[in-house]
């Protein structure tokens, strides 16, 4: 088996514009536009960005929850590689074994009129033969891996709290032990105290089962206490890719420079030197030519807004620092603390 599990190359998802009565298209959305990105085996890999920048729309394109217009997803399993966009009906069920995902919303994710024992049953009703004791007791079993009790087998989603939905959707993507989970903001509609809970719950089981994660995510924080490495969108591109560590205290492009000055401070009297960003965000249906965030970039010359930078290397050959800028290698920009 190969280092990486899961290979992106030239990802793209666009949504078609309609127009008038006819229902004409008039243009197109590049929510997630030529995207390539490599996930290892047994990592976490978050996904950051502003809003709209096509991270949930990336994750769902890689488990085919939405179709993706072109590009290639290679999954590197045990039984050799697979293109997951290239897979029919039958197939592409059999991978679902394999690649599982945990929803942002856990008051939306799960079926009300659904008792728990139903829901995390599902999968195994769905992809695997099972004699319905087997199947119960492989049910408990996920109850008490996600810290759940049995006794909570007959009970309703309504009758639990926030966090202890999203332990079942994490209960019900692990039923058939996927190698690949897609983690969609899965804390962000948690309180902070119960966020602490899941998240810690959620590295108990990588170090228990070996699970790959890709996380996306707002939350810097979040990010830097559960991520091997982190990749930043914008507008529906990767812009930059590197360890954690290195991307939070040393970024190579003026865009995630900017976004961890957003980053809030503990301490309400500390005083930080924002990096200044102009503007609002491009629309995705008319991106601006050349680099796509240059006409809010400080530091953007004539050749930022002709020319689209492409994504390199700016660090070395063991520890590689992807960055999208022209001046990745002069510009000195400023980290988080």
């Amino acid at each position: 088996m190969t280092e990486n599990l899961l290979e992106l190359r030239k990802l793209s998802k666009h949504f078609p514009i309609h127009s008038g009565l006819a229902r004409r298209v008039t243009g197109e959305v590049r929510a997630v536009d030529d995207v390539d990105l490599i996930i290892k085996r047994g990592e976490t890999l978050g996904l950051v960005g502003e809003s709209g920048c096509g991270k949930s729309t990336t994750g769902r394109a890689i488990l085919r929850a939405i179709e993706p217009t072109s590009g290639e997803i290679l999954f590197h399993g045990k039984d050799g590689t697979v293109d997951v966009a290239q897979l029919g009906r039958t197939e592409l069920k059999q991978i679902r074994r394999r690649m599982q995902m945990v929803f942002q919303d856990p008051y939306a994710s799960l079926n009300p009129r659904m008792r728990v024992e139903e829901i995390i049953a599902e999968p195994l009703i769905c992809l695997e033969r099972m004699n319905r004791g087997d199947r119960r007791d492989r049910v408990v079993e996920l109850l008490e891996l996600v810290g759940l009790n049995s006794q909570y087998l007959a009970r309703y989603p309504h009758t639990f709290s926030g966090g202890q939905r999203q332990r079942i959707g994490i209960a019900r993507a692990l039923a058939l032990a996927p190698e690949f989970v897609v983690c969609d903001e899965p804390v962000s509609a948690l309180d902070v105290s119960v966020q602490a809970q899941v998240l810690n719950l959620l590295i108990e089981l990588q170090q228990r089962l070996g699970t790959t994660y890709l996380f996306i995510s707002h939350d810097l924080g979040v990010i830097e206490h559960l991520c091997d490495r982190v990749a930043v969108m914008y507008l529906g591109r990767i812009v930059e890719v590197a360890d954690t560590e290195a991307l939070l205290r040393t970024p190579k492009m003026p865009y995630v420079e900017a976004l961890l000055a957003s980053v809030p401070h503990a301490d309400p009297h500390a005083v930080t030197a924002h990096a200044i960003v102009r503007g609002e965000i491009a629309d995705p249906a008319n991106r601006p030519t050349g680099c796509a965030f240059h006409p809010r970039c400080a530091y953007a010359t004539e050749v930022c807004r002709s020319v689209a930078p492409e994504l390199r290397n700016v660090g070395s050959r063991l520890n590689p620092h992807l960055a999208a800028c022209h001046f990745s290698e002069t510009l000195q920009l400023t980290g988080v603390a």
